[in-house]
């Protein structure tokens, strides 16, 4: 004889497309995407160079960038796939950077 399957006070969270429960993905849109992109376009422009100066994280968390003195974005599929990489190790670095308390900085090898 099997046991009884256990009950829940709460129902199932309803997922994303992405994984991520809806409420959660919606509030980590609201808080953490506007300064996601900030941090990931100062951190891509230095690790560019200067060679692109903005990035557009959408709201589905697409990426674009934005050549310095062009006023076209272009989506990360069409970079290079240098630049491509460029631009998501920037997001990664700003993640750490807004995550992580400032004692703990992420370590690089």
């Amino acid at each position: 004889m099997r046991p009884a399957a256990p009950s829940f006070p709460y129902p199932p969270p309803t997922f994303a497309p992405g994984g991520a429960p809806r409420h959660a993905a919606g509030s980590a849109r609201g808080r953490f995407s506007p300064a996601l992109g900030r941090r990931t376009a100062e951190i891509f422009a230095a690790l560019t160079g200067g060679r692109y100066d903005a990035v557009v994280l959408d709201r589905d968390f697409r990426l674009s960038a934005q050549l310095a003195g062009e006023h076209v974005y272009r989506d990360a599929g069409f970079l290079s796939a240098g630049t491509a990489d460029q631009l998501y190790l920037a997001v990664r670095l700003a993640i750490c950077d807004l995550v992580l308390p400032p004692e703990a900085k992420a370590p690089l090898v």
